[in-house]
């Protein structure tokens, strides 16, 4: 997400179960028998990170701030939002979390790899968030490096409903080098936060394009 989605969930993935109910009948089953009905649990299939992800980026996208999401998403959000999807526990929510990742990636000639923190604090009103990480590059040559971190807040909208109430990214940025550490943070407002997903990301740039390291 700097650049998840954590108390939200978002840190991990819950999968929901279903319950189906449907009648099943005897070959020798006569009419009374008909009304019989057999319950039986029916497992639905696990969704990927990258289903989940996508998903949280379709419903941030769908709605304006303070808009009472539908059922379907409330329940998406309640159910994803503390996951580990984005490399967060399932902390209490009303605490700061601050969750350690370590991620390597590459292309177009570079490989590099990022460590550190990324880290929200969500009080009655005023809340925080931010990030402490590096990311190093090691192997060819970086033009440019951005670290970012990005958060969603959700809160209580309508009457008892869910809605995204805040959404940012902030970032750092050096040019021709391969080393970029960045502590960077910011405050917001935002009343009845209930969730929040985040996520820290490195953007290196290189002579022969572009590539991106991700905590999600």
């Amino acid at each position: 997400m700097r650049n998840a989605l954590k108390k939200l969930g978002v840190s991990s993935l819950a999968l929901t179960l279903g319950i189906v109910s449907f009648g099943v009948l005897s070959p020798n089953a006569n009419a009374e028998e008909t009304n019989n009905t057999k319950s039986v649990k029916v497992q639905k299939p696990a969704l990927t990170k990258d289903q989940i992800i996508e998903r949280f980026e379709e419903i941030n996208l769908k709605y304006p701030y303070n808009v009472e999401f539908s059922k379907e998403d409330a329940d998406f959000v309640r159910t994803y939002a503390k996951s580990t999807v984005f490399g967060e526990s399932e902390a209490a929510t009303l605490a700061r979390d601050s969750q350690y990742f370590n991620k390597s990636g590459g292309g177009s000639g570079i490989s590099a790899s990022m460590n550190g923190y990324v880290w929200d604090d969500v009080n009655t009103l005023n809340h925080s968030f931010g990030g402490y990480f590096s990311t190093r590059v090691n192997e060819g040559q970086a033009k440019k490096i951005v670290n970012s971190v990005t958060i969603t807040a959700y809160g209580v909208v309508g009457k008892n409903g869910i809605g995204k109430v805040f959404s940012n990214t902030i970032s750092d940025s050096a040019n021709n080098t391969n080393y970029l550490y960045s502590d960077i943070s910011e405050g917001y407002t935002a009343v009845a936060v209930v969730y929040t997903s985040k996520h820290a990301k490195a953007t290196v740039t290189g002579q022969y394009g572009t590539f991106t390291i991700a905590t999600y």
